[in-house]
């Protein structure tokens, strides 16, 4: 059903919009990796910071494949860098809500994290730098490992 709704939805189409919303509750993982996909492949750019945090709280998914799926569609839903005020905002709180996950006490989620920031960070970016390099003092040797790692793809 995801699946044909994200053929059929326009970023324009709000019911569509929520009801894929919806589909990322679903206990089927199947279910949540089309919403994510459909969304990112129907809204693109025109993505919402709302819909963009929504989609982030996905790279914590118990299940891999809609953990990929909330990468690439994070990916194709971020921001344009160089926009306008409202995307360097929206970039930056995406960037600190994917940032936080380099906390998170699973390294699959952590891992998750920093192949998001690889798609979404802009080389050089400052605030990139400075959301992954706060964590560089975390008290737990994993996040400072993965905020190391992170840095690569931002630094």
């Amino acid at each position: 059903a995801a699946e044909a709704l994200g053929a059929v939805a326009t970023p324009t189409d709000e019911r569509s919009v929520f009801l894929l919303r919806k589909a990322l509750e679903d206990p089927d993982a199947p279910v949540r990796r089309a919403a994510l996909e459909a969304l990112g492949e129907t809204l693109g750019r025109e993505a919402g910071v709302e819909v963009l945090l929504f989609a982030s709280r996905h790279l914590e998914d118990a299940d891999e494949a809609v953990r990929q799926a909330a990468i690439v569609a994070i990916g194709r839903m971020a921001p344009a860098p160089g926009g306008s005020a409202v995307s360097a905002a929206a970039s930056a709180t995406l960037l600190e809500a994917i940032c936080q996950r380099l906390e998170h006490r699973y390294w699959w989620v952590a891992r998750a994290a920093v192949r998001a920031l690889e798609l979404v960070a802009v080389k050089g970016d400052p605030v990139a730098i400075d959301a992954v390099a706060r964590r560089l003092a975390h008290s737990a040797s994993a996040t400072r490992q993965h905020a190391v790692e992170a840095l690569t793809a931002v630094a």
